[in-house]
């Protein structure tokens, strides 16, 4: 495992982030991100935010499997697929405004948070954030 990945698995862990029964994180993440935007608060309004929050949840495992091969899985491109035009329809700059709540709320959470630590976030989560956005261009 790369110091990259293992740096974003120890934050992961801090947080609580694979202990289903701790919910606050991924709560906190959720407000951040609907009260960032009218349209994203939209895009939740009718959601089962606990099913959401599992969701996010195995998403994050997909994406660092993404991360560490560079290949495109079963998962992650179903998961892109929910995400297109002809599905959620999640415009490319919803995933840059994930990417900055999810920090933001990594940053409350996560007591050794750092700028190293954003940085292992964003290098572990962006391949699969860019093959969404790709994804979403082809359809």
């Amino acid at each position: 495992m790369t110091d990259t990945i293992q740096q974003f698995v120890d934050s992961y862990s801090r947080i609580g982030g694979r202990d289903l029964a701790s919910t606050d994180f991924f709560d906190a993440f959720y407000r951040h991100f609907a009260g960032a935007s009218p349209e994203v608060a939209d895009k939740f309004k009718d959601t089962d935010m606990a099913r959401q929050r599992e969701m996010l949840r195995l998403s994050l495992d997909h994406m660092v499997y993404f991360a560490i091969d560079k290949e495109e899985t079963e998962e992650i491109a179903r998961v892109a697929g929910l995400h297109d035009k002809s599905n959620a329809d999640i415009p490319s700059q919803l995933y840059d405004l994930w990417l900055d709540s999810l920090l933001e709320t990594v940053s409350q959470f996560d007591p050794d948070y750092s700028p190293a630590v954003e940085a292992a976030w964003r290098q572990v989560l962006i391949p699969a954030i860019d093959y969404m956005k790709h994804h979403n261009t082809m359809r």
